[in-house]
């Protein structure tokens, strides 16, 4: 398996994403000249943040599908099928382990956890 490079423009929705500017991902998707698989990926990745955990499924698959051999897409395709409820569901509110209480830093979830090179900073 391999991993692909982003395309500049999907750069700039990745850093929109981790930024957690969806709009603003979804306006550069919008651009795209075509839905390729790298479209896809990006287009399941906003939507897993909305909490449309259905819809990113089918893009996640759909990237896949166009790309079989390309390693990101097929290990967070693989996580969200395989990686149990906690990987599927996305929890509302992150909250630090050791007080409960809640933060906007990661903090080591399900997802983050097996793939923080795709989600976490």
């Amino acid at each position: 398996m391999r991993q692909m490079r982003a395309s500049p423009e999907g750069e700039r929705v990745r850093t929109a994403i981790d930024s957690d500017d969806l709009e603003l991902a979804e306006e550069i998707l919008r651009s795209f000249l075509s839905q390729n698989a790298e479209w896809h990926f990006l287009q399941g990745r906003v939507c897993y943040n909305k909490g449309w955990l259905d819809d990113s499924m089918q893009y996640f698959k759909a990237a896949v599908e166009m790309e079989p051999d390309n390693k990101e897409y097929t290990k967070l395709l693989l996580l969200m099928e395989h990686g149990g409820e906690t990987a599927y569901r996305r929890p509302p509110v992150r909250r630090k382990w050791w007080t409960g209480e809640d933060t906007a830093e990661c903090v080591g979830c399900a997802i983050c956890g097996a793939a923080s090179e795709f989600f976490c900073n």
